[in-house]
């Protein structure tokens, strides 16, 4: 993600401080220019049932520091222990057996779910309604958010937490409608077939029946389906509840309940039409109804369902009100009014006016209500407990659950807030922050007798988060919108279309994505369109710290600024709810938009496009939410076209809406504002300079986007035509002489008295006949002509000649003036040679316009890391690489640490030179350029000591990469002398020994930048179209990574070495040991241009006695 944040940020600095005022400012008063359409909370004190105290709370915080403490997002981790242990056993009154009923109408009942879900072992989600005159069952419209929050336990808590489906009747079927049906028998027996396939069908391990309005009375009447439904249930192996409201009576009735394994009864009181404000669930008739209730329903049946909401009885309203503790709080606070606390019916209760008179009496069962009703279930002795509704609850109400409460459940009881909660109020599609959440404080007073909670003070009202939607609501007015583009080939048809048929819309653009299309924004707004912001990454903004979100809203307007020359007001957040935020956690991500200035736009009906449906579905399910009411706003996405049918939709669309009376607009006109006020032109100088900073920007990631392709692209072909060549490569070569070749072995030497016996006695070892050496010591300051001299002073096969310090090429060139024989075999002072070495690499020499051959040079002390990626890169350079270029007769060096000479073409091109600082380089091109061929003896083995440190391989390979720099400049005339296939080496080395190591922090950078753009792609569940580039690069740089295992692996076979551990060796070498290469490559260039050259760079010699002597053998 580099690449993608370092463009934001840079974008994001275009923004000034006092631009981002003035824009600001601009967005908040255009945002005050709305008439809401209404507030909801303009509330103000009145007489109050009871006296408390008043409460003084700072309201109206919109500043970031009020999130510091929201937590994080819920989710359903797998530590509950297994069912077992987990699910109490009838009468364990320490560890309650927990059933909790989800509801589908309240939008964050999925967020206590995930936070709780430890708690519980039941639950009871509404998934399936009964209706229809043949009394069928559907599923319940369902959000994606609680799906999921259900498969998330379903796989993580499996076996542990039981799923029972809630089987209601649908709202358009009556009690008596049902009943009527049911009497059919076969229209009982088919619904309770149905049922329990249902249930099976979703994996549940029970099924639950709730029959809203059915009498006890009508036990009858239901009899036979229930026993049906029984046996059926029993066949299945799945058990059967009943979910019964108090007032039902159904569970007074032992015939009623008998078919059920489990019977649920909730034991609080439903307010009805013309009901008087009253407790819900005073704690003496709390008792007596759970003794009525104890009385009837067997114990190993029984389930009570204790209330953790509020009922607000408004004057003026028929029906009251039934609400969440949440919105309880938040009424009360906004209306600075105060909580009492019966001291008969030990439930609090509120009492204020509303700004418009109404009179508002809230009842509410908050924590101390439950603990109480806890208390009184322990001495029943019932240990099954129901959550009635998920979401309406107070977080403390999971606290007092646990009748053994630890000492951190205090907390949540002394300081109530509300994490996964936000209150609404007003009308429209569009929405704001209107302050951040705060925690309460409260004070219980406990008798000290029985443990009950007698009182009950709050001194801070705990408020949820406040958001406040606003805008026009015209029910025939909608306004198309469009989000995640632009993209070349989806948006462009999208305003095809919109053109064709003279409509507007609104498009929320990413800023990646504009960068690759920016012509697309021009267009749009050429057409009449209005562009707003969707962030700059797509990223999950909750999940940002304020810095990035403001980053991300800066980098997106600087870009959008820098294409149409136009500021955006308009904002939607991604993978936002339509409705807006549900959680403390998400609303955080409101802060920074606020003071950007920018109008958030909702999503009132969305239709599933992203999905592949169908243009037709499209149309389809944007119609049904019309007629349902849905709203304003439609949002469509135009992020990608395969497998979407956007496009097409729009088409089918625009004539739909306006035969059935709607009509398009902007969603400007939604606002009451015009286009030029959501996206007001910026100042010329701003725009100038933004455009150019966007085309600048936009062509570098261009640019490096065809960098790395081209340097990806090179690399695999390069990697696979040099495995073809090599396995190409067949020289037939004589297995001996006759007679055989005079051969002279040369050893320079420079303070090298601890390996120099030991190379030459190696050399002296091989079995070639009539074998000579001449030692040349360099001016050695130590030991090293001392010891030659002690150890082979007397042998006639060994000369031993000396010289002042003037270089490796000139010691070689005194050595050559004085060979008599066929062949020079040239050997580093470091280096072991086998015993058939010298047989095996004048072998090509039959060929009489070989003048040179390279031998095969084995790490002798691979024994750390650093030294097996040498090996690695030893072996596959030989193996592979020096066969393919002997094939083409391109062979650039003959290595130093054993090499052959014909000593007369070497003279014939001038000896060594002192022009590189690698002479056997130099010498091989002259070789190749004066017509001569260059062989490879791969079974001509020498051993060396390779580096064991970083410094000292920087200092090795700074020579040899400067050294081949001079080479290629040197010999620059003979690109034009060799064709295509003779230059292919020297090409080749430009290209991969220098151009590709320079350009490898491209590499590097845009391998992250397409890495994370596909990690963010999987974290946020996007799609993308087809095969996008990012993910082709993963592709490729993976292809990459295997065909360089496939060479090493190819290579060390042709070696007799094992492969197993390549597998993982390569791809760790291309991470850690290349970049070492690269570096002294950009050492190299360096010292080229300063000037400063390097000497022979000595290394600290180890001794290689052992490890080659293992080797040889």
């Amino acid at each position: 993600m580099l690449l993608i944040w370092i463009a934001a940020l840079v974008l994001a600095v275009l923004n000034t401080t006092s631009e981002r005022s003035d824009v600001a400012t601009q967005g908040q008063d255009a945002q005050q220019s709305v008439t809401s359409a209404g507030h909801g909370g303009e509330l103000k004190a009145a007489g109050l049932l009871i006296d408390a105290k008043a409460v003084s709370a700072p309201y109206g915080n919109t500043d970031p520091a009020a999130f510091d403490a929201a937590p994080e997002r819920p989710r359903c981790l797998g530590n509950k222990p297994g069912a077992g242990a987990a699910i109490a056993a009838p009468g364990d009154l320490h560890q309650p057996r927990i059933y909790a009923l989800l509801p589908s109408d309240v939008p964050n009942a999925f967020l206590s779910l995930l936070r709780n879900c430890n708690q519980i072992d039941i639950i009871l989600p509404e998934l399936f309604e009964i209706g229809g005159s043949s009394l069928g069952v559907s599923p319940v419209a369902v959000d994606a958010e609680l799906q999921e929050a259900l498969g998330a336990i379903q796989s993580e808590l499996a076996g542990a937490v039981g799923i029972w489906p809630i089987f209601g009747l649908n709202g358009s079927l009556s009690a008596e409608a049902f009943l009527e049906r049911l009497a059919d028998e076969d229209t009982a027996s088919g619904l309770a077939n149905i049922i329990v396939r249902s249930a099976l069908a979703v994996k549940a391990q029970g099924a639950c029946l709730r029959l809203a309005d059915v009498k006890a009375a009508d036990e009858q009447r239901v009899a036979d389906f229930l026993a049906a439904l029984s046996a059926r249930a029993r066949e299945s192996g799945i058990a059967l509840c009943l979910v019964a409201a108090l007032s039902d009576q159904q569970w007074s009735n032992p015939a009623f309940t008998g078919p059920f394994d489990t019977v649920i009864v909730s034991a609080y009181q439903e307010p009805w039409i013309g009901s008087y404000p009253q407790p819900l669930a005073p704690l003496d008739w709390f008792r007596q109804q759970v003794q009525a209730i104890k009385a009837r329903v067997p114990a190993e049946k029984l389930v009570v369902a204790v209330g953790g909401h509020a009922v607000d009885w408004i004057s003026g309203k028929a029906i009251p009100e039934r609400i969440s503790l949440a919105e309880a709080m938040f009424r009360i606070s906004e209306a600075h009014a105060t909580i009492g606390f019966s001291p008969t019916a030990r439930n609090s209760h509120s009492a204020f006016f509303d700004r418009a008179g109404n009179r508002h009496q809230i009842w509410m069962l908050d924590a101390a209500s439950v603990r109480n009703n806890m208390k009184v279930l322990q001495d029943q002795g019932i240990a099954a407990i129901a959550v009635p509704s998920l979401g309406e609850e107070e977080p403390a109400y999971w606290k007092v659950l646990d009748r053994i409460m630890p000492p951190e459940a205090m907390t949540a009881i002394e300081a109530p807030a509300f994490p996964d909660n936000v209150v609404y109020t007003g009308e429209g599609a569009f929405y704001r922050l209107a302050s951040a959440g705060s925690a309460g404080r409260r004070l219980w007073h406990l008798d000290a007798e029985n443990g009950f909670v007698q009182d009950q003070q709050y001194e801070a009202i705990p408020r949820a988060v406040h958001m406040e939607r606003f805008g026009r609501r015209n029910p025939r007015q909608i306004a198309l919108t469009f989000d995640d583009g632009p993209n070349p080939e989806a948006t462009g048809q999208i305003l095809d279309a919109l053109k064709a048929e003279g409509a507007s819309a609104t498009f929320f653009v990413v800023g990646t994505a504009a960068l690759a299309a920016p012509e697309l924004l021009q267009r749009a707004v050429d057409e009449g369109h209005v562009i707003g912001s969707h962030s700059f990454s797509h990223p999950h903004m909750d999940d940002l710290n304020e810095f990035m979100v403001h980053t991300e809203l800066n980098a997106n307007r600087s870009v959008i600024e820098g294409v149409i020359g136009r500021s955006p007001l308009l904002y939607r957040p991604p993978y936002m709810r339509g409705p807006g935020p549900l959680s403390q956690d998400e609303a955080k991500a409101f802060t920074a938009p606020k003071e950007e200035g920018y109008i958030t736009v909702g999503s009132d009906i969305v239709p599933t496009d992203w999905q592949g449906l169908s243009a037709a579905g499209i149309v389809r399910q944007v119609i049904d939410e019309l007629e349902k009411g849905g709203g304003n706003v439609i949002v469509l996405h135009d992020g990608r076209s395969t497998g979407m049918h956007t496009a097409e939709a729009v088409r089918m669309l625009i004539p739909e809406l306006r035969a059935r009376g709607y009509e398009i607009v902007p969603v400007a006109d939604l606002l009451g504002m015009t286009t030029d006020a959501v996206m007001p032109r910026i100042d010329l100088p701003d725009s100038l300079f933004k455009g150019f900073s966007v085309s600048l920007i936009t062509l570098s990631i261009l640019l490096l986007t065809k960098i790395f392709w081209l340097c990806i692209l090179a690399s695999f072909l390069r990697s696979a035509l040099y495995l073809f060549l090599s396995a190409r490569r067949d020289p037939t070569y004589p297995r001996s002489f006759a007679p055989p070749p005079t051969v002279t072995v040369v050893v320079p030497a420079y303070n090298e008295e601890k390996v120099i016996v030991s190379t030459v006695r190696s050399v002296l070892g091989c079995d070639y006949p009539g074998l000579s050496c001449i030692v040349v010591d360099d001016g050695s300051t130590d030991a090293t002509l001392a010891r030659l001299n002690a150890a082979f002073k007397d042998d006639p096969r060994v000369r031993i000649l000396t010289q002042a310090n003037k270089g490796k090429w000139q010691a070689l060139n005194l050595a050559f003036q004085s060979i008599d024989s066929e062949i020079a075999v040239c050997v580093d002072a470091d280096t072991r040679i086998a015993r058939d070495a010298i047989a095996e690499i004048v072998r090509p020499f039959t060929d009489r316009k070989v003048a040179a051959v390279a031998g095969t040079v084995v790490v002798a002390n691979a024994t750390n890391l650093l030294t097996r990626f040498q090996s690695i890169e030893y072996t596959n350079a030989q193996q592979i690489g020096r066969r393919a270029h002997e094939h083409l007769n391109g062979i650039l060096v003959v290595p130093g640490a054993l090499g052959a000479w014909r000593v007369e073409a070497v003279r014939d091109v001038g000896l060594f030179s002192n022009e590189t600082l690698t002479e056997d380089a130099d010498l091989t091109v002259w070789l190749r350029r004066a017509g001569y061929r260059i062989a490879y003896a791969e079974n001509a083995r020498s051993f060396t000591e390779a580096p064991t440190d970083v410094r000292s391989l920087l200092k090795q390979r700074l020579r040899w990469s400067l050294g081949n720099l001079q080479t290629l400049w040197k010999h620059r005339a003979a690109f034009l002398e060799f064709d295509l296939r003779r230059a292919f080496s020297l090409l080749d080395m430009v290209f991969f020994g220098y151009v590709l190591p320079v350009l490898s922090p491209v590499l590097d950078i845009m391998f992250l930048y397409f890495l994370t753009t596909i990690c963010l792609d999987w974290y946020g569940g996007r799609t993308t179209d087809g095969l996008e580039v990012s993910h082709l690069s993963l592709v490729f740089v993976l292809l990459v990574q295997a065909l360089d295992i496939a060479v090493a692996c190819v290579a060390h076979r042709r070696e007799g070495w094992p492969i197993g551990r390549l597998v993982y060796r390569v791809p760790l070498m291309n991470l850690l040991y290349r970049p070492l290469l690269y570096i002294t490559v950009y050492r190299a260039l360096w010292a080229a241009l300063s000037g400063r050259l390097a000497r022979w760079n000595k290394l600290h010699r180890h001794g290689l006695e052992p490890r080659v002597e293992s080797m040889a053998r």
